[in-house]
């Protein structure tokens, strides 16, 4: 079987080749954009109904059990 090519305007991943340096204040950045991601992540839940809520538990109970 012969192998495809993608045609040439498909989505390729991004490639990226920059280098991040950590300064003195980077884990404090970090922390703030970590409690800001799960504060918006809890407003998420927060608008889920019960059986929403136990069909994302069970699937994530699924998803860890590999």
């Amino acid at each position: 079987m012969e192998e495809k090519n993608p045609h040439p305007n498909q989505y390729k991943e991004p490639h990226f080749t920059c280098e991040i340096h950590y300064g003195p204040d980077s884990d404090k950045y970090i922390r703030e954009y970590q409690q800001m991601k799960a504060a918006s992540f809890r407003e998420q839940l927060e608008k889920f109904n019960r059986q929403e809520l136990l069909k994302l538990r069970t699937m994530l109970e699924e998803y860890h059990k590999g």
